[in-house]
């Protein structure tokens, strides 16, 4: 029954499913030499909010999939990709701060699928492919900003499905890619 978890300083890497579904886990704090949570590591927990080390580079897929309790993070400015449903499932989380993220490239397929409370997001210039169902079914979505200067050019299939009040999203001069149904029943 683990509620807390304080992972010491010189620990470089958490493993795959290393707290996965501690159903109890509701405060994680993470040492300042972490780079790499694997696979799912705290996926089904009941944690509320993370801290990230600026030097994280890598988030495995699903690492944060239904925490359901997760009402924001910020993400580390030296992330690279979001992993396939890293952020899955998430029903609490409302924001997403990535306006520190200059080297973020990829928001995987599913990344915040169903993350029904999301409510804004801003892409950073450096993402170029936005992955299949990325952001369907955050009815709660109302806007998503994209840079002047942005190098996307992939918007995923379905990347914004059922995201029913999304009133705006500029599509950059960069896009050349729009898969399908990108924006199936954005009705707003």
């Amino acid at each position: 029954k683990i509620q807390k978890a304080v992972i010491g300083e010189g620990i470089r890497v958490i493993g795959a499913n290393a707290f996965n579904n501690c159903e109890n886990l509701t405060e994680i704090i993470l040492p300042s030499t972490l780079v790499s949570i694997k696979e799912g590591a705290f996926s089904d927990t009941k944690i509320t909010g993370i801290s990230l080390s600026d030097d994280i580079i890598d988030i495995g897929e699903g690492a944060f999939a239904a925490c359901e309790a997760l009402s924001e993070i910020t993400l580390p400015s030296k992330i690279l990709n979001l992993g396939e449903d890293i952020f899955y499932g998430c029903i609490a989380l409302t924001a997403v701060d990535a306006s520190d993220c200059t080297q973020l490239y990829t928001i995987g397929d599913y990344a915040f699928m169903n993350c029904i409370s999301l409510k804004s997001f801003a892409l950073p210039a450096t993402v170029a492919l936005i992955g299949n169902w990325a952001f369907a079914g955050c009815t709660a979505l109302k806007t998503f900003a994209t840079a002047d200067d942005s190098l996307l050019y992939s918007v995923g299939h379905y990347a914004f499905k059922d995201c029913v009040i999304l009133e705006a999203f500029r599509l950059p001069v960069s896009v050349i890619s729009l898969g399908w149904g990108v924006f199936y029943n954005c009705s707003a």
